[in-house]
């Protein structure tokens, strides 16, 4: 009876110790859509443009507050404001309206409409978790859908790897397709209409940190 006892016992603890030694695995670490969204006062980027005068265009961010963000884009013959809503599940653009260029005067003054207030008239989902292959959703007159998380872009601004391609298809048939570098944002844009393409891809940037 004791060496059976015994037996048990050793087997008990020999368990007991392997259980001991077995590490957790590590679970994969996840992304979420702001991370391909970086946020940041005075954040800037330049996009040089090919098939299109339009296609090379300058984007900064000059307003944030708490989840939103309030961007400019100047193309050269639009002004056009964006404001941005950021969450852990997607970035949703809330407002947008532009201008042309000629009708805005010298003195035009870039108001902040996060601390004056604004009237969401737009719901479009830039990005959306979850942040893998296959995952689709609709806007009006457009899908959205992630068909690469791992896609490699050169571009005068760097090498960047591992980057999100966004495709999007409008109701007109347009196929635009977008890419997305973690911590830096829209790296290219390409949009495809009848065997047309116009090309915007990312010169430079600066980044504002801890903002």
């Amino acid at each position: 009876m004791r060496k059976v006892l015994l037996l048990l016992i050793t087997g008990i603890l020999i368990i007991g110790g392997l259980a001991g030694c077995t590490r957790p695995v590590p679970a994969e670490p996840t992304t979420v859509p702001a991370d391909y969204f970086p946020v940041g006062i005075n954040n800037r980027w330049d996009y040089s443009g090919e098939g299109n005068e339009y296609a090379a265009y300058v984007w900064e961010m000059p307003y944030v507050k708490d989840n939103q963000a309030q961007s400019y884009i100047n193309n050269g013959g639009v002004v056009g404001t964006d404001i941005f809503r950021i969450d852990d599940n997607a970035i949703t653009r809330v407002f947008f309206v532009g201008e042309e260029v000629f009708f805005v005067e010298e003195e035009y003054e870039q108001k902040n409409m996060l601390e004056n207030g604004f009237t969401s008239n737009d719901h479009t989902v830039i990005l959306k978790s979850p942040i893998k292959k296959g995952t689709v959703w609709e806007n009006a007159n457009e899908t959205r859908e992630i068909v690469a998380i791992d896609t490699r872009v050169k571009t005068p601004a760097g090498d960047f790897s591992d980057c999100l391609q966004i495709k999007i298809t409008h109701a007109d048939s347009t196929i635009v397709f977008e890419y997305y570098a973690a911590g830096v944002g829209l790296v290219k844009r390409e949009s495809i209409c009848d065997n047309f393409r116009v090309t915007s891809i990312l010169q430079e940037y600066s980044l504002v940190s801890g903002q």
